[in-house]
Formats: structure tokens, sequence, C-alpha cells
């Protein structure tokens, strides 16, 4: 499963952005179920990141994954 997200930040915020999701790009990388994380940053549109990453897993899984990570380390969902 492939998982492409397009965030859209204030071009003056880019690099806070891109230092902010690092560490959760690395949790991704270190988790086995993990193929790839790439992250590209639009050279004619300012401030369009994007962030894809690939699973061994299907989509039911990620959404499992997903939904118990944040109730356990966020409190929500």
């Amino acid at each position: 499963m492939v998982v492409t997200m397009n965030a859209f930040v204030e071009p003056s915020n880019q690099a806070a952005y891109l230092e902010a999701v690092r560490p959760i790009m690395k949790a991704m990388r270190e988790n086995p179920e993990n193929l790839f994380v790439v992250v590209s940053v639009n050279p004619t549109d300012a401030g369009h990141i994007r962030i894809v990453h690939g699973w061994k897993k299907d989509s039911k899984w990620f959404g499992e994954v997903c939904e118990k990570n944040s109730i356990e380390r966020l409190g929500i969902f």
C-alpha cells in the first residue's frame, strides 16, 4: 500500500514543518512493515510538500495501527 500526503504550508514555515515531521518519518522508517518514506518539496509551488510512504500491509492494517497509535499516544480518536 502506498500513501501520498500533500501539505501546503506558508513558504516561510517550510523549514520548520520539515523539521517537525522528521521524527514521524524516522518512526515510519523504523517500522518493520515500512518499505519507504520519501519527502519532496515542489520547486514551482512554494510551500507544497509531499510525503509518500509505502507499506507491506494493506489499508485495513494501516487504519488499525493509526487508530491504536492515536489512542495510546495522543489519547484521541
